[in-house]
């Protein structure tokens, strides 16, 4: 018999046994919209507990009662940016790591070992703030470049991907199973896409306001998938129809990336790949991981691998000093 509590409008934050049961409900295969209405939750509550997490439920971890709030980090975070040379900015694909490295008990995805960190380990004697956080909304850069300032020399960015939840969107209805990967849905990403290049026009001006004299570098988001489904699990999962879209509707996402980015005079890495690292590619090649866990993966579901945050920490470091 189906409930008739009414469906909450509002985000509320999901219950320790709620969030059991999303886990529960998503392995099972069941879609956000399905479980989100038989929980009598917001579609979006549930979304972002998904997103946080890449689609793969993290091993149960253990708040110290040392540990800063999310308000407070933030807050220090902005004091220390005020005063850093180099500020990593922009969503999960900067700011994560591997299940063991990224903190996903707050709404802020960050770790040890994302992206901002490899690059600040090749800036010796420049001073690094992370304000790059997954799990966060589309506007997260406008909000966290209130930690740049006129001292500030680098700037790594990695948005856009985020905004409308495009990434996730993509993640739940084709790359993770093609079923909901109907005509319907990916004339709504194209649409997505129509609308993303005045969202970071405006990102891209806030962090060059507060910003006025740092080298700014955007980053591309790293190729998902091969040319060719054959031989990979996803020929089962996708099928190559899928491949063929997911592959023109990421090199879209890049190129309207990069158009914002020379409008706003700033440089763009990782534009494209071959897709010889892709997550069909074998351990310690691929950049980026269907499940995280592998062999040398180090990191989230259908996020870089410690292989491909090290390749892109490269190309931004070489961006810094000779682009």
């Amino acid at each position: 018999m189906a409930s008739t509590r009414p469906l909450s409008e509002k985000r509320v934050r999901l219950t320790e046994a709620e969030v059991e049961e999303v886990w529960r409900r998503w392995r099972s295969g069941q879609a956000i919209k399905v479980l989100a209405r038989e929980m009598r939750r917001h579609p979006s509550t549930v979304r972002e507990l998904l997103k946080r997490c890449g689609g793969v439920r993290p091993a149960p971890r253990h708040r110290s009662e040392l540990r800063l709030s999310l308000t407070e980090r933030e807050e220090i975070s902005r004091g220390l940016a005020a005063g850093s040379e180099y500020v990593s900015l922009g969503d999960s694909f900067i700011s994560v790591g591997s299940y063991l490295t990224t903190s996903m008990n707050s709404d802020c995805a960050q770790a040890s070992d994302d992206v901002g960190h490899l690059v600040a380990a090749q800036l010796p004697g420049i001073g690094f703030t992370d304000l790059a956080c997954g799990g966060t909304p589309a506007n997260l850069v406008e909000k966290s470049a209130d930690g740049l300032s006129p001292a500030t020399r680098y700037v790594s960015l990695s948005t856009g991907g985020n905004k409308d939840d495009f990434y996730m969107g993509l993640l739940q209805n084709c790359f993770t199973s093609g079923i909901n990967c109907t005509p319907e849905f990916r004339q709504e990403s194209e649409a997505k896409l129509d609308r993303l290049g005045a969202s970071l026009d405006s990102a891209y001006a806030a962090v060059r306001a507060k910003a006025p004299n740092a080298k700014v570098v955007v980053l591309g988001y790293l190729r998902l998938l091969p040319d060719r489904s054959a031989g990979c699990v996803i020929d089962l999962t996708m099928g190559q129809d899928i491949v063929d879209f997911g592959n023109r509707i990421q090199y879209r996402l890049n190129d309207e990336v990069g158009k914002a980015a020379e409008r706003a005079g700033f440089t763009m890495v990782n534009k494209w790949q071959d897709g010889h690292n892709s997550v069909c590619a074998p351990y310690g090649q691929r950049h980026v991981s269907i499940t995280g866990i592998g062999p040398g993966d180090e990191a989230l579901a259908y996020h870089p691998t410690i292989t491909g945050r090290r390749h892109t920490a490269a190309l931004i470091v070489d961006a810094f000093l000779h682009g």
